[in-house]
């Protein structure tokens, strides 16, 4: 089927119908994954290897658990610093938002979980600034009031076994 129309030019060209190709998708899975790569340099096939998440970085962990496991992986006996680990705990906000660690709420839950893993000796803390977490201070000739967040007090820790 074709019909002749004109162009911008003013030409008259023959109208033709799109062409369509159609593609069997009934052996097309989605749910699989390749089992093998290419090695371009070599051209050798490899089996593909699951990505591995370290347990610190799985977000369907509570808290504790990837608190537990940061220290675990960096069990040195000495006290380490957790603040740039406990920032990223929390999802970063697009601008101009805060970020989520700087909330009063959430330093105070933040709180509650460490004091419970103290408490139950699974970490032990070099200084009681984990104590700090929420509670309230003023700054300035005008007293402005600012919550304690992660980002005004060092906190290190250490397994306790």
């Amino acid at each position: 089927m074709s019909k002749e129309q004109p162009n911008q030019n003013g030409e008259t060209l023959p109208k033709t119908d799109p062409i369509i190709e159609t593609e069997d998708l009934s052996t097309l899975v989605m749910d699989e994954k390749p089992s093998y790569v290419v090695n371009l340099e070599t051209e050798v096939l490899h089996p593909v290897k699951e990505l591995e998440t370290k347990p610190e970085a799985d977000r369907k962990l509570s808290h504790e658990k990837r608190i537990l496991a940061f220290l675990e992986g960096r069990h040195t006996g000495d006290f380490i610093k957790l603040n740039d680990f406990l920032k990223s705990l929390y999802p970063i906000q697009k601008p101009p938002m805060p970020q989520l660690w700087t909330n009063q709420g959430a330093m105070r839950k933040l709180k509650q979980d460490l004091m419970a893993m103290k408490d139950r000796g699974e970490i032990v803390f070099s200084n009681n600034n984990h104590e700090r977490l929420g509670d309230n201070y003023h700054v300035g000739e005008e007293r402005r009031r600012r919550d304690y967040n992660i980002g005004d007090l060092v906190i290190e820790a250490k397994l306790a076994f």
